[in-house]
């Protein structure tokens, strides 16, 4: 996502990018500079950021997936699939929220601590999800599954652009 850093200065919370003279991080992800923003910086941003501002942030619209698919040589010539896949995506949260499910993930009432914990971990996992967690909002935005959004590490989020 190297784009977050422009988004983020919408909301009004970008992290003060500050890089000594000289020093690369290991750790910077997610920019194209890697000594601009650390992975810490990241993380108390996003634990920061309410819960309507990620969502914001993590939403895109059909228009400007294809345009940066375009730009990029990479993506340009799968744009075929990149196009079927958009709209899979967007026909299965349609049938989703026709029979009521949306991108919310019931809750399993009686069951144990130990045994939420484990389904939580499972939740957050993309591979059990269909489309890796990606899900579409009403008006046809792809965004993600607010198991995913709500995550407190950002290691949740990397797992999941990582595996789409």
């Amino acid at each position: 996502m190297p784009g977050l850093l422009q988004r983020n200065t919408e909301f009004g919370n970008a992290p003060p990018p500050h890089s000594p003279a000289g020093s690369t991080s290991a750790s910077g992800i997610w920019s194209k500079r890697r000594d601009v923003i650390t992975f810490h910086q990241l993380q108390k941003f996003w634990s920061e950021l309410p819960h309507k501002a990620r969502q914001q942030l993590l939403r895109i619209d059909k228009h400007t997936l294809f345009e940066q698919a375009r730009k990029n040589p990479y993506c340009s010539r799968c744009n075929g699939l990149l196009h079927d896949g958009f709209t899979q995506i967007v026909m299965y949260a349609k049938s989703l929220q026709q029979e009521g499910v949306g991108m919310h993930l019931p809750n399993k009432i009686g069951t144990s601590k130990t045994q939420n914990d484990s389904e939580l971990d499972e939740v957050e996992d993309p591979a059990v999800h269909p489309w890796g967690g990606l899900a579409a909002t009403k008006d046809g935005r792809l965004t993600l599954l607010d198991c995913f959004i709500n995550a407190r590490s950002l290691k949740t989020l990397q797992n999941v652009f990582d595996s789409a």
